[in-house]
């Protein structure tokens, strides 16, 4: 389901029980669903693999083949995810993700990450993090990150950390 002036800005569903709804405009693609079970909503909303979700603008856009099993609520929330298991909410949360389970809830959360099973919790907590079992709770927490194992909890709580296993409580602290 979806409108414009040319079908080919229209939305679209490829694939068994798929679901569309939104269309586009000059330049900006429809919904597109493409896997078993995917729904897309909104304009330039595009769900890749078997039982991903995207609702909002461009959510989940430029998904990469072979992704599955995710999930973007907000606009733009998904958008170039690489992975599977993966949960956005929140505008512009969890892009540009490469890996599996990762989990990003808040305005430009989670942003950037390349790892798995790493979650971010508040407006661009977890932006650039790279390793895998990171853990970041606050306005920019756990932001710019490499290591695995590591939690950050507070305002920019843990930002800059290299290594594993650290844990960093309060505003600023373990900062850079």
């Amino acid at each position: 389901i979806g409108s414009s002036n040319d079908s080919f800005y229209g939305s679209a569903a490829n694939g068994d029980f798929a679901i569309a709804i939104g269309g586009g405009i000059s330049g900006a693609s429809g919904a597109v669903a493409n896997g078993v079970l995917a729904i897309a909503i909104g304009t330039g909303a595009n769900s890749v693999g078997t039982r991903s979700t995207a609702v909002g603008a461009f959510a989940g856009g430029s998904a990469h083949d072979g992704s599955s099993y995710n999930s973007a609520f907000g606009d733009e929330a998904g958008f170039n995810i690489n992975g599977a298991g993966n949960t956005a909410v929140g505008v512009s949360a969890g892009y540009n993700v490469t890996g599996d389970f990762n989990i990003a809830s808040g305005n430009a959360a989670g942003q950037n990450v390349s790892g798995g099973s790493n979650t971010a919790d508040g407006a661009a907590a977890g932006a650039s993090v790279t390793g895998d079992n990171n853990s970041a709770f606050g306005r920019d927490a756990g932001s710019t990150v490499n290591g695995s194992s590591n939690v950050a909890v507070g305002h920019f709580a843990g930002n800059g950390v290299t290594g594993d296993f650290n844990t960093t409580i309060g505003h600023n602290s373990g900062f850079g």
